[in-house]
């Protein structure tokens, strides 16, 4: 799955926050990673590809595996200065995880496979 947040040269102002909802691929998971990158090529298809950097992840725990695959995780990310602070919640369990990504320095395209 690829789920882009942000685009070069698209204005987002300090303190923004998008949030994006996702389900979990297994009935049996019992937690979901989200991985961010970076990528200077919007055809990249595959994280492998020249031009994408990986910038960081975050795991959240999502125990409640009689839910199945109907458990809901909330991505969030929200935009401060020169970082992005972005937060995982499994919403059945209420457990949180969250990561800072520091964009002083980069650009490009921000995205969520």
């Amino acid at each position: 799955m690829n789920n882009i947040f942000i685009k070069e040269d698209e204005a987002v102002q300090i303190g923004q926050m998008f949030t994006s909802t996702y389900r979990l691929l297994l009935a049996n998971n019992n937690e979901f990673t989200v991985v961010f990158y970076s990528v200077s090529n919007p055809d990249s298809k595959f994280t492998t590809d020249p031009g994408v950097t990986r910038l960081g992840s975050v795991t959240v725990s999502s125990p409640d595996t009689w839910r199945g695959k109907e458990r809901e995780i909330e991505v969030s990310m929200y935009f401060g200065r020169t970082e992005i602070t972005a937060t995982a919640r499994d919403v059945s369990s209420g457990n949180v995880t969250q990561t800072t990504i520091d964009f002083l320095h980069k650009k490009n395209l921000l995205s969520l496979p």
